[in-house]
Order: structure tokens, then C-alpha cells, then sequence
């Protein structure tokens, strides 16, 4: 590999337009990622010869890259790739805590349980606006009808995701099947382009049946790898994973991780024989992932969404 420049230039931004001005943006963008797996990959092989390790943590901003991720999963002797829940800048937090309280105060530290770390949705807001709210304390049941019927949910539920990835708890969800559901979402409710893909919630029990793991399944429960398909998942979760190589980035919900969530689902499994749901942040685009009730029926307000699941428990 050759650098042509050993040394940070003066102007980054006038380097890089002088250097690219003339060619597309993808064949940029393409060329980028190919020289990061490149990279990474020769990074990760001298890492497990120096080492003699086949199991890895990455963590960093190229952690975000689940194409990358996927590359190193293949590898071979690497047997198993672990990205934690937020190994963007957004994990420094619990870094800096980590560090304090066990290298500071030499305390016990334990492992997190879930990705819901952030704040909790509360009814109350809901309830004093004046429009009209059905409420079902069968919501699952309910939702999962409408799933089956091809309509496409909002649900904010519980405490919000901590990092990047919405893990079905601030989460716009829909038949994986349809195609139709797809292009409503990225024409009326998120205003996305065609080609970026969606993701996946998947029970933990079919995640081998819909996809050819490399390495251990719960590797997957924070939506930070992305995964080859079998040919049940191509056809099952088509509207959920990439356009053209058909991989997905899947959050495989690890039995008892989010109990409701997996009602839901399960629900709605049991009446199409899909045992997951398209998933992606609820949020317009451009704009952060919903905080709370206000800014949840603002998006519902001003999308086309067709129902709106939430709950505060």
C-alpha cells in the first residue's frame, strides 16, 4: 500500500478537492470503502498471527462500517467479531465510567444487559392532547393484525436505545416481505433514497434459518454487523436487506432481552411464518431519532404513517 501523503496536509478539505474534482461521488465513496477493508483486514490478520487470537472486539468509528465488520467475519481463523452497542464517540461515556469506577475506586463493573439505556417515553403528554387515542391492552395482538395487512407502525416503547441504532423501541417497523412498504417509506415517511437498505428484527430462534453466520449469532443483538442471507431470508426479508449483495444488518433479539418487542413479532410470526419485521429509526430524515412524546406525534403528524404504537412501561 502506497501513501502519497505521510503528513496531514495544510488544507484537508483542498487536497481532497483538487485531488477528486471530476470523479462521482460513488466511485469516491466505493474506493473509500474498498481501501478501508483493505486496511482493516490486513490490521485484524497481523493482530491474530501476532497474537495467535481468533476471537475480536472493535470499537472506534470504523466499528459503524457494517460492511467492513462483515469483511473481518470473514477472514479466516477469525471466529468470532464482537462490536459492542456504541462503539462510536457515544461510548466514551460508558468508557470513562468504566474506567472510574473500576480503575479509580476499584469497584466491581458488569456487563450491560440490554441496549435500552436512555430516557423513558411517558404517556402523559398523549393524553393531554386532544385527539383521538384507541388503546388496546392487546396492542400486540392489534399491531401485529395491521403488520400482517401490510401497514406500516411507528412504536416508542420503554427507554430509548443508547448509540446509533434503533433497536425497536424508537423503531418505524413493517412486513419484511412487502417491497410496497418499502417504497412508502423512503417516498412519504423518510424521504431516503432507494438504494440504502433497511434493517431487521429477527427472533433470536430462526436468526440461522434467515442468515449464514460466520460467527456466534448473539454478535449481532446491537445492529452493528451485517450478515450473508440463505435463500429463505433473500425471499422472507427482502424489503429489510441490501438491494444488490442481499446482506442485512440484523438486530437478533437474544431471548428475554426486550420481552414485548418479542411478543410483537412473535405475533405476527405466527400469522405470516415471518418471525421478524423491517425495521429503521423513527425519525424523519435528517433529523434525530425521537426523545419523546412530543416529537414522537409531531413525525406521526407529519409523515405517512399508518399507526402509531406507545407505551411507557
Amino acid at each position: 500500500i502506497k501513501f502519497d501523503n505521510k503528513k496531514m496536509p495544510k488544507d484537508l478539505y483542498f487536497e481532497i478537492k483538487d485531488n477528486l474534482e471530476g470523479f462521482r461521488f460513488d466511485s469516491v465513496a466505493g474506493a473509500l470503502q474498498e481501501f478501508t477493508e483493505i486496511l482493516t483486514k490486513k490490521w485484524l490478520i497481523n493482530l491474530k498471527n501476532k497474537y495467535n487470537k481468533e476471537s475480536f472486539m472493535l470499537a472506534g468509528g470504523v466499528a459503524m462500517n457494517v460492511k467492513n465488520n462483515l469483511n473481518i467475519t470473514n477472514i479466516k481463523g477469525i471466529k468470532n467479531l464482537f462490536v459492542p452497542l456504541a462503539p462510536d464517540d457515544s461510548s466514551l461515556s460508558m468508557g470513562a465510567v468504566y474506567y472510574y469506577n473500576s480503575i479509580i475506586l476499584k469497584n466491581k463493573s458488569y456487563p450491560i444487559e440490554n441496549g435500552y439505556l436512555g430516557p423513558k417515553i411517558f404517556y402523559s403528554y398523549i393524553k393531554s392532547k386532544k385527539k383521538i387515542i384507541i388503546k388496546t391492552k392487546n396492542i400486540n395482538e392489534y399491531a401485529s393484525k395491521l403488520l400482517y395487512n401490510g401497514k406500516i407502525l411507528g412504536r416508542v416503547s420503554g427507554r430509548a436505545e443508547f448509540g446509533a441504532r434503533s433497536l425497536g423501541n424508537r423503531s418505524i417497523i413493517a412486513d419484511p416481505r412487502n417491497m410496497n412498504s418499502l417504497k412508502k417509506i423512503n417516498e412519504t415517511i423518510k424521504n431516503r433514497d432507494f438504494w440504502m437498505p433497511f434493517a431487521a428484527s429477527v427472533l433470536e430462534f430462526k436468526a440461522k434459518k434467515y442468515f449464514k453466520f460466520k460467527d456466534n449469532p448473539s454478535n449481532y443483538e446491537y445492529m452493528t454487523k451485517c450478515v450473508e442471507t440463505t435463500s429463505v431470508g433473500e425471499k422472507l426479508l427482502q424489503a429489510a436487506i441490501h438491494p444488490f449483495d442481499k446482506t442485512c444488518r440484523p438486530q437478533i433479539i437474544l431471548k428475554g432481552s426486550n420481552p414485548d418487542y418479542e411478543v410483537l413479532i412473535k405475533r405476527f410470526g405466527n400469522k405470516s411464518n415471518v418471525y421478524g419485521v423491517l425495521n429503521t429509526s423513527f425519525n424523519l430524515h435528517g433529523y434525530p431519532i425521537v426523545n419523546d412524546t412530543k416529537e414522537t406525534l409531531y413525525i406521526f403528524e407529519n409523515s405517512n404513517l399508518d399507526a402509531l404504537i406507545i407505551n411507557d412501561e
